[in-house]
């Protein structure tokens, strides 16, 4: 893979710990020649704030990894840095408004690559960089190992078990096709009774409680937060279904693909790339529950079917979507926001102004690192906060507290918990004994 050396990039997912940051960590640890920072956007708005409106190291890209996040924050960047936008897919004029100001665009898939062309962006700007999967992590389950996490999670072993992932909030424009998803839970339920379902993604209370009371057997998994987890629960399942109208992946499907699943996949995205209908997945139309139903029905009863669609299905991403295949294109995408910002500019990408950072030191870069991260658990509890998944709200900020006792912007997430509050006050008595105090609150120990 080409590089461009000592090239800094600031990478902007909108959670560290969402798809677009994986896609931001594959490219900081595999893309050489670059010094990657990343930091999502919620943190690096506070972080401007409290550094005049400047990122405090020097940078030659930033990337928005998503379209929203580069119409937020390009005018904090557009007059010295070199600005690339990453576009998913359209669902509205939001979607790509910032394709005609980056000086760089980076698409997933030839679906929403060849619209951007017929909506009149010059192609030199738009560089293609498909969702990548680690194969390796992602992979089929052995016999043994799926018996143990069926056991582990509570679902039978003879369940015929079908997948899906997606975040409520990225139900935009109700482009995930939610509608169809409820009908195949109750629809499964009705007329094959070994369908047991696992959602995952924040979220779906609702939902899940709902269908629980009509009969229907869900395990929900609202968030993992350890990538092993993520691939884990893909080894679960018998069967992955996508139901959405607009995508850009999605990343769950390729993982799912990778992971050895049977797909059943509306024709969105990648999918309309990589599958071969009866091949190594199978395509549905769009808004139609019956075919859903049908290709679910013929999958339950047929296992072999299922694991030769599966095998073919990962050795579609193995040939194709490697992350070590997919991001050959980061040093293009860059290089070409680069020549866009220098012409924009005026200036010699080898007259960099980099006077006011004389002073930065290895030490500084380590600290600005721990900061962001200790700004991203916070982050990400405030994120979950608002799916309104309390109870994983409340673990990741015990988590927080015994590890920083003395944080009082964490302390703060239990103002409204009675049995918690308290301890507030206590700390601010005695700090010594706060973690001691924090802990035997959360464990129950006296």
């Amino acid at each position: 893979m080409d590089s461009y050396p000592n090239l800094r990039v600031l990478l902007v997912p909108d959670s560290i710990h969402w798809v677009t940051g994986t896609i931001a960590t594959e490219i900081s640890n595999k893309v050489p020649g670059i010094e990657a920072y990343i930091c999502s956007e919620p943190v690096l708005h506070e972080l401007l704030s409290h550094c005049n409106g400047q990122f405090p190291l020097p940078l030659d890209v930033v990337h928005f990894l998503t379209p929203h996040i580069a119409t937020a924050l390009f005018p904090a960047f557009s007059e010295t840095t070199a600005c690339v936008a990453t576009i998913h897919h359209f669902e509205n004029l939001w979607s790509i408004e910032p394709a005609p100001y980056a000086d760089s665009i980076m698409t997933v898939c030839s679906q929403w690559h060849d619209f951007l062309i017929e909506k009149g962006i010059a192609q030199d700007r738009l560089v293609m960089v498909r969702n990548g999967v680690n194969t390796e992590l992602f992979h089929p389950a052995g016999e043994e190992e799926r018996k143990d996490l069926r056991r582990r999670y509570g679902i039978p072993d003879d369940a015929f078990v079908i997948g899906f992932s997606a975040k409520r909030s990225s139900d935009s424009c109700n482009r995930k096709g939610i509608n169809i998803l409820e009908n195949l839970i109750d629809e499964s339920n009705a007329n094959f009774p070994s369908a047991w379902w696992v959602i995952r993604g924040p979220g779906w209370q609702s939902l899940v409680q709902q269908k629980r009371q009509n009969g229907a057997r869900i395990t929900h998994l609202p968030f993992l937060l350890e990538k092993d987890d993520v691939a884990e629960s893909y080894r679960l399942m018998d069967a992955y279904v996508v139901t959405a109208r607009i995508e850009g992946g999605p990343v769950p499907l390729i993982e799912a693909m990778s992971s050895g699943l049977c797909c059943v996949t509306t024709e969105v995205g990648l999918a309309s790339e990589l599958i071969q209908d009866g091949i190594n997945g199978f395509l549905a139309s769009f808004d139609d529950a019956a075919i859903f139903l049908k290709m679910l029905a013929f999958l339950e009863k047929n296992q072999e079917v299922r694991q030769r669609i599966g095998m073919a299905a990962r050795q579609t991403i193995v040939d194709n979507l490697r992350w070590e295949q997919t991001l050959r294109s980061i040093p293009e995408l860059y290089q070409t926001a680069i020549s866009a910002f220098t012409k924009r500019k005026l200036l010699s990408p080898k007259c960099r102004d980099d006077s006011r950072y004389k002073t930065i030191t290895e030490c500084s870069k380590r600290r600005l690192r721990n900061w962001i991260a200790d700004r991203e658990l916070l982050a990400l509890i405030h994120l979950l906060q608002a799916e309104e998944e309390s109870e994983i709200t409340r673990r990741l900020a015990n988590s927080a507290i015994l590890n920083k006792p003395f944080n009082w912007e964490i302390l703060s997430l239990y103002s409204s918990h009675s049995s918690i509050s308290s301890l507030i006050e206590i700390a601010k008595r005695t700090k010594i004994t706060m973690k001691r105090v924090i802990s035997k609150a959360i464990t129950g120990t006296k």
